[in-house]
Parts: C-alpha cells; structure tokens; sequence
C-alpha cells in the first residue's frame, strides 16, 4: 500500500483534547513535510536511566524527588502530590500491572533533540518500576546530531509509514499535536483490554480496584520500621505500607507477582 493510502487510514481517526498541545486535522502534505524534515528509529531505553514524570509535573508545578525513585518509596510521591493528581500515579500502577504479564503493543514516541516522551510517560515510568526495557517510536530532528550517552538506544531506521505502523499492534491512532509553534507526531493504539478511548481522546485506562490493591499491597508488605502512610480519596482509607532498606523492592515484586489480579475483566 501505499504512503497516501497509508496516511488515509492512520491519521485524522480521533478527535483530541489536551491540556498540553493543540491538535488540527492532518494533510497529506503535513506528513511530507514532517518527514522530510525528521528521522524514524525504533529503538529501546533501558531501565532506570530516563526519568519520564520529571519534566511532565515538574510544568504542572507538583514535581517532587519522590517522583523520580523507582522503589517503594515512590509512594511518598502521594503526600507530596494534590489529590487531583493521584491518578498520574494510579495510572503507573494499572501500566505495570499490565505489562508485567502481556508484552508492550504501543510503543511511545520519544523525541531525541529534548528527551521528550509523548505519548506514554506513565508506560516509560511503569518499566522502570519493574525494570523493563522499554520500546520506542524515536523521532529526531535532522538538524540534530546523533549523541553519545544517550537514553534511547537505536536499533533499526524507519523509512515511511509502513515502517512506523509495523512497530504497533491494534487499531492505530495519528496525528500531530502543535506545541511551541512547532509539529510533534502523535502515535498510539488500542490492542487487547485496552480497546477503548476516554473522554479526551487518548488511550482509556481498563477498570481497576484499587481498593483491593491495597489491602492486598499492604498484607504483603508490613514488615520493616520504614512506614509510608497517606490516604487516598478514590478508595477512601489511608494506606500504610511498611518496608526495610533490603525489601526496598517490595513494590516492584508485588506487581510483578500480584498486579494482574485486580482488573475487573
């Protein structure tokens, strides 16, 4: 097939809101330009050594040190964080549950010339929880040059459409987002329980009882004089979590082994 027909049937599918960019219907003639002027990779991050949440609350004026930790004390990030944002973290947790067991089917898109992730800084957080390599959409500028010590490790180039789809499992979605005046390519798509969009746009969260997270996290993880205590409204009960500096990694093991069980399918 090809590249118009391509661009046919992937883009202008879904209508956007954001908070962040605006999004406008695609052309034709956008996408060309658009490739003409970037370069496509697949490629990888490994885990732990890129920081997704950082730049995404430090702009909503919430970021804390918390946020950046990928062992048990990440959950301190809740007494730091306004309510309304307990569901960035909520939304980690579901993220992982799910990729501990079933292989990632939408990679996001990272933008090298500004380490940017967008979408899929929430899947980019939930790896490093687990330690889990990441796939990537890499987009680079071709005024920006490959660097050494780079996050995203690239494995093969990416020529037109057919290339970058192939990377995608499930109904794909594209578009552009206009931000800072300037064109970023959207991608993501739906596969599996995750099969439906939320009210913006984007990739709707599957359902999930956070309530029996908890109580279950809790059970498995009370041994230890370093307690993390707060109280989350969506499941209204304070959660206390007890761990030592050698079971720092409790919370990692529990989505691993447990995570799974508690999505209402």
């Amino acid at each position: 097939m090809d590249e118009e027909s391509l661009f046919n049937i992937y883009f202008n599918n879904n209508i956007i809101n954001d908070s962040v960019g605006k999004f406008a219907l695609a052309t034709y003639n956008q996408w060309i330009e658009y490739k003409n002027n970037n370069d496509f990779y697949s490629g990888f991050i490994e885990p732990k050594t890129f920081d997704s949440l950082y730049s995404a609350f430090t702009r909503r004026k919430c970021y804390n040190k918390y946020i950046s930790r990928n062992d048990v004390t990440f959950l301190k990030s809740y007494n730091k964080l306004p309510f309304e944002k307990f569901d960035n973290i909520d939304k980690v947790f579901r993220t992982a549950s799910d990729i501990a067991r079933n292989e990632i089917f939408s990679p996001p898109v990272f933008f090298y010339h500004n380490n940017e992730i967008h979408p899929g800084k929430f899947l980019a957080k939930a790896c490093s929880l687990l330690d889990k390599e990441l796939p990537v959409l890499v987009v680079k500028d071709k005024k920006t040059s490959l660097r050494a010590n780079h996050p995203v490790i690239l494995e093969r180039k990416l020529e037109n459409l057919s290339d970058i789809v192939s990377l995608y499992k499930g109904k794909i979605y594209m578009f552009f987002m206009k931000y800072s005046q300037k064109d970023f390519l959207q991608v993501f798509s739906l596969h599996n329980n995750w099969n439906k969009l939320d009210c913006n746009g984007w990739i709707g969260y599957p359902e999930y009882d956070f309530k029996r997270f908890w109580i279950s996290f809790e059970n498995m993880a009370n041994a230890g004089k370093n307690v993390i205590s707060f109280y989350h409204p969506s499941v209204n009960r304070s959660v206390q979590i007890k761990y030592s500096k050698k079971n720092s990694h409790v919370l990692k093991e529990f989505l691993l082994s447990e995570g799974y069980k508690f999505f209402n399918n």
